[in-house]
């Protein structure tokens, strides 16, 4: 049962915690009702907060069998003015916008970035998104999934709240494929593997991740990886994150001694030793999707590949292929759908 409100300017909301292990509410439901906003975005516009019937805070914990429920202040009109769509375009159509988001830009307004980001447009060029997500309390109106900043590649969002629904159930079953390229200086001890490793935030920095042995700490997360060329400490690799947790890629990198060449905030301390590639940017390219279109009956199949700035680093790094020839980045769909097939084959 919804809280009693006849308050327009009042959203009411309730969950039934599921989580094996203890959640702070805000954590619980920035995950599993993003509707509502980020963390910091529920903490402002809270007015109500009740954990088994009994008042709580956001801080408080909570566990498989908890109900909370509250009410959230209904957000200020989307003031967001749209801007030209600075991203390739991969497919559209009634439903879907496929775009290849570029490196440097950020996928949606937050602090320090209020403009120039994806949502901008997406905006500008999907005139009735706006209208179509006015009466669902989306603040980040179709977008399905995000990309870190410095991450570039392939990005799908919705044009419709009943289309953001059947993507966003998509990948919360964990129905996506997605394929990431990498450069990671250091080369992997096998040619494939995965990596199964809780991920939790780091407790002596609270904006960076952390691999946790504790098993009442963070998330379980994995990832599967593929060797695909190497130059002397720099490995080329193919990527397919099972579970999808934040920094997951670039923190289980690190933890197995490889972390993403340009990583600011998970490789060492760049230096003189590292030559050419000492200013390189984060080399971590979304390269392929494989996820059923609203309207379709079987899942397609969607690549981006990188740009001519990871042919530079491959020659700088002196990076070739597996087969001993030099490694140039094919453009051909099959490549790309034949390395998520192969990532995926052990699943």
């Amino acid at each position: 049962m919804m809280p009693d409100s006849n308050d327009s300017d009042v959203i009411p909301f309730e969950l039934l915690a599921t989580n094996q292990e203890i959640q702070r509410v805000d954590q619980l439901l920035a995950a599993a009702m993003p509707e509502l906003g980020t963390r910091s975005q529920i903490k402002q516009r809270l007015r109500k907060l009740m954990v088994n019937g009994k008042p709580s805070k956001l801080s408080a914990g909570v566990i498989c069998g908890d109900q909370v429920l509250g009410e959230l202040s209904a957000p200020e009109a989307m003031d967001i003015q749209p801007e030209h769509l600075a991203a390739e375009i991969i497919y559209e159509d009634e439903n879907v916008l496929l775009v290849n988001k570029p490196y440097g830009m950020v996928v949606h307004p937050a602090c320090g970035n209020w403009t120039g980001t994806l949502l901008h447009g997406v905006l500008g060029h999907v005139n009735d998104l706006a209208e179509n997500f006015a009466e669902s309390d989306n603040l980040r109106p179709g977008i399905v999934h995000r990309l870190d900043k410095d991450t570039s590649g392939i990005l799908i969002v919705a044009k419709n709240p009943k289309a953001h629904a059947f993507l966003a159930d998509q990948f919360a079953q964990r129905l996506v494929g997605k394929m990431y390229l990498a450069v990671s200086m250091g080369v992997p001890e096998s040619l494939n593997g995965r990596i199964e490793a809780r991920i939790a935030r780091d407790p002596s920095n609270r904006k960076r991740y952390a691999v946790t042995k504790s098993a009442s700490a963070g998330k379980e997360a994995a990832t599967r990886f593929g060797l695909l060329g190497a130059g002397g400490k720099y490995a080329f690799l193919a990527l397919y994150p099972e579970t999808g947790r934040t920094h997951q890629l670039r923190v289980h990198l690190k933890h197995i001694g490889c972390p993403i060449l340009g990583d600011p905030v998970y490789a060492r301390k760049r230096s003189s030793k590292e030559g050419d590639l000492a200013d390189s940017r984060l080399m971590l390219h979304a390269a392929a999707l494989r996820i059923l279109i609203p309207g379709k009956s079987k899942p397609d199949f969607f690549c981006a590949p990188p740009d001519d700035s990871w042919i530079e680093c491959f020659q700088k790094a002196q990076i070739i292929g597996l087969a001993g020839r030099d490694h140039v980045l094919p453009a051909d769909t099959g490549w790309y759908e034949a390395q998520l097939q192969s990532l995926m084959a052990d699943r």
